[in-house]
C-alpha cells in the first residue's frame, strides 16, 4: 500500500498545477476579451467624439446652430443647413454598427433640439424628451452615462437605452447618444470567455448593463465597494452570497465607464474537468494495479512462509519434505531464502541420520556384550551338567565326552574370527565335531 503514497502525492501536485495554470489562462483570456470589448465600445461611442470635435473646433457651426434654433420660420438656407447637419448626425449614428439608436444636439436656453432621426424637434412635442429632464436634474459636466427607458406610444413596449451625455466646452450644450442596451448586451455576451459575467459600470459603480443572468446575483452596493477597493491591473478573489468569483476590471478614462468581469471559480474546475477526470482515472487505475500487485506479492509470500513452516514441522518429526511451493520463485530474495532453508534442513537431516547411526551402533555394542554374556552362562551350564553326570556315573563316560566336545566346539566358534589358529588346532576341533555328530546319531 505504500506504493499509493507517491502516486497520490503526484496526482495532488498535478491537480494543483493544472488548476493554477487553468486559472492563469482564464485570467489572460478575460483580460484580452476586456481589452477587445473596450476598443469596441470606444468605436461605438466615437460618434460623440466626432460631434464634439465638430462643434468645438468649428465656432461658425455653433453660431449657425444657434441661429437655426432661434428662428421660428426657416429660410431655404436654414433648411439646407438643417438637412446637412442632420445627415452628419445620421452618418455618425450609422457608424456605430447599429448600436447607436439616435443622436441629439442641444444648446442650453432653447426649446428645440436636433435629432439624427427626426430633425429639428421641440422639447414639448417630441416623443423622447425624458433625456432633457435627466440632463437638467444631473447638471452634467463632462461625460455622464445612465440607463433609461423610452416608450414611444402607450401600447408599445418600452425601449431600454444607455444614454451618454457629453457637455460641450465652447458653449453651453450637450451631445446625447442613445445606445441600444439589448445590442450592447449582445456585444458583452460575445466577449464572454466562459461562464463569466461582464458588467458595464459608471464612475460610481452603478450597473449600466451586463450579460444575461447577472441580475439577482450581485447587488450594486457590493459592486460599488468592489470597484473602489480593487486594482484594475490584477485579478482578485471575492465572495458574493457564499459564491466565489475571480474579479477583473478595466477602466475607460475617455468615457468614464468600467468593464467588470466576474468569473465563478467553479467554472475553472469545469473547464479542465475532462483532463482532471482523465488524470483521476489514471491515478485510480494505478491504485488498483498497486493493490492487485500487493495482493499477489503478499499471497506469494504467505505461500512461501506456509511452505517453510510445514517443512520445519516435518523436519522436527524426522521427515525431509521433497515438495516445493506451488508459487514459482521470481526474485533473488526468494532464491537466497530457499537456499538457506535447504542448507539448514539438509544439515539437520544429516545430524538426525548421524544420531540414528550412533544409536544403532550403541544397540549393536549392547547386543555384542549380551552375546559375550550368554556363552559364559552356557559354558557354565554345560560344565555343571558334566559334573552332575560324572557324579551320577562315578566315572567319566560318553556323556562327559560329548559335553566336553560341545563345550570346546562352542568356545572355538565364538572366538574372534580374526584370531590366527594352526591347522592342527582346526583339525582337532573338526575331529571333535565329527565324533560328537556320530555319537549324536548313535544315540
Amino acid at each position: 500500500m505504500i506504493m499509493l503514497v507517491p502516486i497520490l502525492a503526484m496526482a495532488i501536485i498535478v491537480g494543483v498545477y493544472m488548476y493554477s495554470e487553468n486559472t492563469k489562462s482564464s485570467i489572460r483570456k478575460t483580460s484580452n476579451s476586456l481589452e477587445l470589448l473596450n476598443e469596441n465600445l470606444n468605436g461605438i461611442m466615437s460618434a460623440s467624439a466626432y460631434q464634439y470635435d465638430l462643434l468645438t473646433y468649428n465656432p461658425s457651426l455653433v453660431f449657425s446652430l444657434r441661429k437655426l434654433l432661434s428662428e421660428e420660420t426657416l429660410s431655404y438656407t436654414d433648411i439646407v443647413f438643417l438637412n446637412t447637419l442632420q445627415s452628419l448626425l445620421s452618418a455618425s449614428a450609422s457608424a456605430g454598427d447599429n448600436y447607436v439608436d439616435s443622436i441629439y444636439l442641444y444648446l442650453d436656453g432653447y426649446d428645440s433640439f436636433l435629432s439624427s432621426k427626426g430633425g429639428l424637434l421641440s422639447l414639448t412635442t417630441a416623443k423622447d424628451a425624458e433625456w432633457y429632464q435627466h440632463y437638467k436634474k444631473q447638471n452634467i459636466q463632462g461625460i455622464h452615462i445612465e440607463p433609461r427607458e423610452f416608450q414611444k406610444y402607450s401600447f408599445d413596449a418600452p425601449v431600454q437605452y444607455l444614454t451618454l451625455y457629453r457637455s460641450m466646452s465652447n458653449t453651453q450644450g450637450v451631445i446625447v447618444i442613445n445606445l441600444d442596451i439589448e445590442k450592447l448586451t449582445s456585444a458583452l455576451e460575445t466577449s464572454r470567455t466562459s461562464d463569466n459575467y461582464i458588467l458595464l459600470l459608471d464612475n460610481d459603480g452603478n450597473i449600466l448593463c451586463g450579460t444575461h443572468g447577472y441580475k439577482g446575483l450581485f447587488s450594486e452596493q457590493h459592486i460599488q465597494k468592489l470597484i473602489h477597493e480593487t486594482d484594475s491591473t490584477k485579478a482578485h478573489r471575492i465572495t458574493f452570497d457564499q459564491r466565489n468569483y475571480l474579479s477583473q476590471t478595466l477602466y475607460n478614462s475617455d468615457y468614464g465607464f468600467t468593464l467588470l468581469s466576474l468569473l465563478p471559480t467553479q467554472s475553472i474546475f469545469t473547464d479542465y474537468m475532462s483532463t482532471f477526470l482523465l488524470l483521476l482515472g489514471v491515478v485510480l487505475s494505478n491504485c488498483v494495479i498497486s493493490v492487485v500487485l500487493a495482493y499477489v506479492v503478499t499471497q506469494r509470500n504467505f505461500q512461501q512462509i506456509s511452505h517453510i513452516i510445514n517443512t520445519f514441522n516435518q523436519a522436527e518429526k524426522g521427515i525431509l519434505s521433497s515438495t516445493t511451493p506451488k508459487q514459482t520463485i521470481n526474485d533473488e530474495y526468494d532464491i537466497i531464502l530457499n537456499n538457506v532453508i535447504n542448507v539448514f534442513l539438509n544439515s539437520s537431516y544429516l545430524k538426525l541420520q548421524l544420531h540414528e547411526k550412533q544409536y544403532k551402533q550403541e544397540l549393536a555394542e549392547m547386543a555384542a556384550l549380551q552375546y559375550q554374556i550368554n556363552p559364559h552362562f552356557l559354558f557354565n551350564t554345560l560344565q555343571a551338567i558334566d559334573f552332575e553326570a560324572l557324579r551320577i556315573q562315578g566315572q567319566s563316560g560318553t556323556i562327559n565326552m560329548m559335553i566336553q566336545n560341545l563345550s570346546d566346539i562352542l568356545k572355538y566358534s565364538l572366538m574372534d574370527p580374526l584370531t590366527v589358529v594352526t591347522l592342527n588346532t582346526e583339525i582337532d576341533y573338526l575331529k571333535k565335531y565329527v565324533v560328537s555328530a556320530e555319537q549324536t546319531e548313535n544315540t
